[in-house]
């Protein structure tokens, strides 16, 4: 049986992503889904955003910021809820740990007598606050796969066998976790209150384009817990978000991909035809992916560079939407500047309901405007920037001059009639 534990403090700020729509769902599970063993972790600290448990399993853990007890788990008696009686027989027969795929990971491996269920804690010696708390189902193999560790640091873990008929001394084991990859930044928190959360960044080595290029996650107190490479290239036009506990969905320079935080690489956007992917990649409704990609335009027989939206089903490899910027050039929606080649050069998307009903929402880099595109007819229903038709005012009412718009803006966010 494999449980995961990861710090509970799950409401992510992800400065790279989040979407979501309204599609017909399909019966079919998402790529991960169809690949977990055991059930999935139920952080405690945000139940709004908690994923779902089986019966006889969950996973919980503690955050730097929010302390609990501090006692020693002991054992308990019957447990209904993990469907086990009394058992004065139980045993732990083994208790170690193996590195995982990053320093801030570790697999712990919980062997017993026979059939049963066990509580694991594990405390930073240096910090009692920084704790991680796992509850497995019902098994006599166990193995427990911790992330969100603090690197380099010296950790003591506790398994406390449950319905025993007598509560009994914890099994204790120690490690310590590697240091951190080499030249991974350090970041300073400068808040007025402390919260819960984390923060999930895009970081290179050499600024720009080029160099070693990582997904960072830290927590609010500035702390790396976790970083993940890829053997490509990304380039920093990525976009990503933190799907669920265990899970990241990126796309952009590189085509669309998901990414387990444990098991790495698990699914890569191959779309029949399917040209260079840029800037934007993105999960939504939790089952589709939504990609951005080159496309060929034309107009008055001058040919350019468009723009080609699609969103497909992973498991099937299903389009369920497709739209070329074709479209709105024909309509007349879009400008253009002869001679200009990647005129509008799009770098970033999303797909939502909006004032007007689900819209997808594009931002324009070289022409300095965001459009609204209608999905259901393909038309753009607005443009946002100079000759838009808008009018453009300031907190008092008073017109504002074209060179208020936006320019080149990167990372909209878009929630009812509201942008950022």
């Amino acid at each position: 049986m494999i449980v995961f534990g990861f710090p509970s403090q799950v409401g992510l700020l992800a400065l790279l992503g989040g979407s979501g729509c309204a599609l017909e769902p399909s019966s079919e599970p998402h790529p991960k889904q169809s690949e977990v063993t055991s059930g999935t972790a139920t952080p405690t600290a945000t139940p709004t955003t908690t994923p779902t448990s089986s019966a006889s399993e969950t996973s919980t853990s503690t955050p730097p910021t929010t302390p609990t007890s501090s006692t020693t788990p002991t054992s308990s008696t019957t447990s209904p809820e993990l469907g086990c009686e009394a058992d004065a027989d139980l045993q732990v027969l083994g208790f170690s740990d193996q590195s995982g795929p990053s320093p801030h990971q570790r697999q712990l491996d919980l062997s017993l007598s026979h059939e049963g269920a066990a509580a694991v804690r594990c405390v930073a010696d240096a910090d009692p606050e920084e704790r991680h708390l796992v509850v497995t189902g019902t098994s006599t193999d166990h193995t427990i796969r911790l992330s969100g560790l603090l690197a380099d640091t010296d950790y003591t873990c506790e398994a406390a066998l449950l319905c025993l008929d007598e509560p009994e001394t914890p099994t204790a084991h120690t490690f310590r976790t590697p240091e951190p990859a080499l030249g991974m930044p350090s970041i300073t928190v400068e808040a007025a209150e402390e919260r819960d959360g984390y923060l999930m960044t895009s970081w290179t080595s050499e600024g720009g384009c080029g160099g070693r290029e990582v997904i960072v996650i830290y927590d609010t107190h500035g702390r790396l817990r976790h970083a993940y490479e890829h053997l490509e290239p990304w380039g920093l036009g990525n976009e990503a978000l933190l799907s669920d506990p265990h899970t990241i969905v990126t796309g952009g320079t590189i085509p669309t991909a998901i990414v387990d935080l444990w098991d790495g690489l698990q699914y890569m956007t191959d779309l029949p035809g399917q040209v260079r992917t840029h800037h934007d990649g993105k999960w939504v409704d939790d089952q589709y992916i939504m990609t951005m990609e080159d496309a060929d335009n034309e107009l008055n027989s001058s040919w350019f560079l468009g723009i080609r939206l699609r969103i497909h089903d992973p498991m099937t490899g299903a389009i369920v939407w497709d739209w070329n910027s074709q479209q709105g050039v024909d309509q007349g929606a879009l400008p253009y500047f002869p001679g200009g080649w990647d005129m509008w050069h799009p770098n970033w998307f999303d797909y939502k309901e909006g004032p007007s009903g689900l819209t997808t929402y594009v931002s324009l880099c070289g022409s300095e405007q965001i459009i609204a595109i209608d999905p259901e007819t393909g038309l753009v229903k607005w443009v946002f920037g100079i000759g838009g038709g808008f009018d453009l005012l300031d907190a008092a009412g008073n017109p504002l001059d074209d060179g208020e718009y936006p320019q080149c803006q990167h990372g909209i966010e878009v929630e009812d009639d509201r942008m950022l």
